[in-house]
């Protein structure tokens, strides 16, 4: 993946263990995040969203692009979730 430059999501709920956190091509950090405990419903809480911010920023800082979309959109979560995130990341 990494030859190729494939970076492979960092997904919530994480399907597996190793699936919390980015893999691949570090030039790209790619996170996918469906809403927890319930899937699509949740919305994440404000330490849920600090913590993600500042993985965002510290990959930021050594130069990896990053892409972070909410997909928590069952009842609406997503917007404010991914509105707070770009705050904390700013």
């Amino acid at each position: 993946m990494t030859k190729r430059q494939v970076a492979r999501v960092a997904a919530d709920p994480q399907p597996h263990p190793d699936a919390k956190q980015p893999g691949g091509w570090c030039g790209l950090a790619y996170y996918r995040l469906h809403g927890s405990p319930k899937m699509y419903y949740s919305s994440y809480s404000d330490e849920a969203i600090t913590q993600i911010a500042g993985e965002l920023k510290g990959l930021q800082a050594k130069g990896t692009r990053t892409w972070c979309i909410f997909d928590n959109t069952a009842e609406f979560a997503a917007t404010a979730n991914a509105l707070a995130t770009a705050v904390l990341v700013r």
